[in-house]
């Protein structure tokens, strides 16, 4: 499926007005507050673990540098022995797609990393099955009064040239 026709069919329309009107209109007393305040920035877990020397290989995490790799079943760090290669672990430690971004969040926990944050400036309303797709990549993906809404971290492009929305349209095709 092309990027385009996937924004076109998943995409439902654009939910920034409303959110930022609702933002302006309540305070932290409100039970929206903290749903709404969810939905304003991401931890982004990826740069993270890669300015802490750690990259996705073969889908696995690891750390070429100090000689390991992070096993997401375990939720334990594990030295490559000497002679080891990527190849060698990738059934222990490969990462299923829809489960990536929390394994990259359990290893920012396990080594006590605090993710960067990105602010999010766009709020779209998105099908659910985009919405399930973009949370298995690390995006800001909430249900908010009803909708489900995607806090987009990037502006000033197509919807259709973001790399996640791409990378989604690559593998539905």
């Amino acid at each position: 499926m092309e990027a385009k026709e996937l924004v076109s069919k998943e995409v439902l329309a654009n939910a920034s007005l409303m959110i930022g009107e609702t933002a302006r209109a309540i305070d932290d007393s409100n039970a929206w507050y903290g749903e709404l305040m969810a939905l304003c920035s991401s931890s982004d877990y990826e740069t993270t673990l890669s300015d802490n020397g750690w990259e996705v290989k073969e889908g696995c995490l690891v750390n070429e540098g100090d000689r390991e790799y992070w096993d997401p079943d375990d939720e334990e760090v594990y030295d490559i022995e000497e002679g080891e290669t990527v190849a060698d672990i990738v059934d222990i430690a490969v990462m299923a797609e829809c489960d990536r971004h929390e394994s990259m969040e359990g290893l920012c926990r396990y080594l006590d990393l605090e993710p960067y944050t990105q602010d999010v400036y766009e709020h779209w309303i998105v099908s659910d099955r985009l919405a399930e797709k973009l949370k298995a990549r690390g995006e800001v993906v909430k249900d908010f009064m009803n909708l489900t809404i995607w806090g987009r971290t990037t502006t000033g492009q197509a919807i259709a040239m973001d790399g996640v929305i791409e990378a989604i349209a690559q593998e539905t095709a």
